[in-house]
């Protein structure tokens, strides 16, 4: 047997040892290659990734820009023809019609409000989904606006023979910080809702403190009644927009379903949430808590307390109407005049400001959608020539964009179309100069 040379078998083992170090390199350089590759194909289909991503948001975005467009125009295009329907149906109420007209024409107010209630909710809901609803923290006279909500559906209530008790907890502060606007459409939505599934029997509307901390209250709300209840099955949809119990309600008791949707929402925003117990052929009740900051302040309502103006002194005052369209004017026309101001009309905003130019104007009442020079353009036309007349826009766009632009454009206030006479006499008081 040869002897290994111990030389040998150093330099061998060195040999492989290199040739391990060498295949392991390779292997490493192999591995570290394949990933390179496999990081620069997962780049580029992550790269794809967010440029599909990309282009599905800006499309997304389009179509969210697109819808609130179409909205918004409809909201226009709808409330216009029914401010002039509301406007001269309120207009021949007060000119004391024989008896058969007078049911002919509170019966088309009536088709006609509820109408506008209708297109309210759809575009609130569009509002709510995307995201553009916030809620205001101003003080109010939260014991007043109960009462004011509890006797104008207590009409309603009357008109189907049910009884309306209200229940309203003392020891709650008179004067409160929150937003009266979106509480009020939270108890209406509700009590309307009571209403209407009612045949017979009671509602009620139960205002409760429930606990004060510092110097914020807690308040319950529970609104009931003794309807026709909701099966146990269809009170986890009953919050969903566009729902029913069933489609046999839908029919006999008309309404989008979008009511109970809205009140979700809204009292989610305050951060609460609201709960409902109900028993078919029994009745429902809803209730939610909202949390108020008491309130030192008095409301502008309490502290510009708007005085009854004599004839002779409503006569001194020469409101302009400002609107392209012809039946608005007629409207606008007819109850400025019927409440005593002097009044003249403008179809264009090139015709306004030639008037306020040349005369005497206590107070402008411009729509914002007009050809040519719409109001925002008419308004700081009138601005730059010098002319500070107190100014107020008059829209069918009830979006918050466009009441977020008025603010910022040098009017004094807004008022929605279609509108309640008394809220317009009272804006006419507060600002005419």
């Amino acid at each position: 047997m040869a002897k290994i040379d111990l030389n040998t078998l150093f330099q061998f083992n060195l040999f492989l040892s290199f040739l391990g170090e060498f295949l392991i390199m390779l292997m490493f350089i192999r591995v570290n290659h394949e990933l390179e590759n496999s990081y620069v194909v997962k780049a580029e289909e992550l790269n794809d990734s967010l440029k599909e991503l990309s282009v599905a948001k800006e499309k997304a975005e389009k179509a969210a820009q697109s819808r609130s467009m179409f909205l918004s125009s409809m909201s226009h295009e709808i409330r216009t023809p029914i401010n002039s329907i509301i406007g001269f149906t309120n207009i021949l109420l007060d000119d004391d019609p024989k008896e058969e007209h007078k049911d002919f024409l509170s019966m088309i107010q009536f088709s006609s409000r509820n109408l506008l209630v209708i297109i309210n909710d759809i575009l609130d809901f569009n509002k709510m989904e995307a995201g553009k609803v916030e809620l205001e923290f101003i003080p109010f006279d939260f014991q007043s606006l109960i009462h004011k909500i509890f006797h104008s559906m207590k009409v309603k209530a009357d008109e189907k023979n049910l009884s309306f008790k209200l229940e309203i907890d003392e020891g709650i502060s008179e004067f409160l910080i929150g937003d009266p606007n979106r509480l009020t459409q939270i108890l209406i939505n509700l009590i309307s809702n009571a209403i209407k599934f009612t045949l017979d029997g009671e509602i009620g509307l139960v205002v409760k403190l429930e606990d004060t901390l510092n110097d914020t209250e807690i308040i319950r709300f529970i609104v009931r009644d003794t309807g026709i209840g909701i099966p146990e099955k269809n009170q986890k949809i009953i919050f969903d927009h566009f729902s029913q119990a069933d489609s046999s309600t839908s029919r006999k008791f008309g309404g989008t379903g979008l009511g109970l949707s809205i009140v979700k929402k809204l009292v989610e925003l305050y951060g609460s949430n609201i709960t409902l117990e109900s028993k078919e052929g029994e009745g429902s009740e809803f209730s939610f808590l909202l949390e108020f900051a008491k309130s030192e302040l008095i409301p502008e309502e309490k502290r510009f307390v708007i005085q009854k103006k004599s004839s002779n002194q409503r006569k001194n005052k020469t409101i302009l109407v400002v609107d392209d369209n012809e039946l608005n004017l007629k409207v606008a026309f007819q109850f400025i005049r019927k409440c005593g101001f002097e009044c003249l009309l403008a179809s264009n905003g090139k015709e306004a400001l030639q008037i306020v130019s040349k005369e005497k104007i206590s107070l402008v009442l411009m729509d914002l959608q007009m050809p040519d020079w719409d109001g925002f353009v008419t308004t700081e036309k009138i601005r730059a020539s010098g002319i500070f007349t107190p100014i107020i826009a008059l829209t069918a766009d009830v979006s918050i964009d466009v009441s977020n632009h008025v603010k910022r454009s040098g009017f004094l206030d807004i008022i929605h179309k279609p509108f309640l006479p008394e809220d317009l006499v009272n804006k006419i008081e507060l600002y005419a100069e």
